[in-house]
């Protein structure tokens, strides 16, 4: 990890010591205010807290921006530059709940050897809502730019959850407190 590195990840550890707004209160970025309530995906069975100004990705910009006949089902964006993005999709994985650490090691361990390149920050499972949730963030490399990830994992019935926010990297600080918050809101409604 970098010199610059390592004091954005203690620039934004201190930021989340701090009390952070909360999602339900809107979150002024750039002189927008950005609401949050709480959006319903797969047949209502998974709900987060989703910024209300964020629309589903149009399908020309989601096939390009996810070249990947596997990109995720659902994709929100922002409006104005399509960069960033909360995502969600659900897929045949037994039994997520009962391997999360390893679920959370193995995907991880794919994007290294994929993108060697990327810089991992932390990682964790947390009880949310009752359910097992292992995320991790990191940094990768576009063709021109750098993008942060936070990516999430939770079970599903018998699929696994994976949900992700991810942003411009030089949004990092101030964008990492909301994913988590966001990945915090997670529940799984019963059928």
């Amino acid at each position: 990890m970098s010199y610059a590195d390592e004091k954005i990840l203690k620039a934004i550890n201190e930021i989340e010591k701090q009390e952070v707004k909360k999602l339900e209160d809107g979150i002024e970025i750039d002189d927008i205010l950005y609401t949050f309530s709480e959006q319903f995906f797969f047949d209502n069975r998974v709900s987060i807290m989703a910024p209300d100004q964020f629309i589903e990705m149009p399908q020309k910009l989601a096939e390009i921006k996810y070249p990947s006949a596997n990109r995720p089902k659902i994709i929100l964006t922002d409006k104005e530059t399509g960069g960033h993005n909360v995502t969600l999709n659900l897929v045949e994985n037994p039994g997520a709940d009962d391997f999360m650490s390893e679920l959370v090691k193995g995907v991880k361990s794919i994007i290294k050897k994929t993108q060697p390149s990327n810089i991992f920050y932390e990682e964790g499972i947390e009880k949310i809502n009752g359910k097992n949730v292992g995320w991790f963030d990191y940094k990768g490399f576009a063709i021109d730019t750098q993008i942060y990830y936070f990516q999430f994992f939770a079970g599903v019935d018998n699929k696994t959850l994976f949900g992700a926010v991810n942003c411009p990297d030089n949004e990092r600080v101030v964008w990492a407190p909301i994913a988590k918050q966001i990945m915090k809101s997670l529940k799984i409604h019963n059928k």
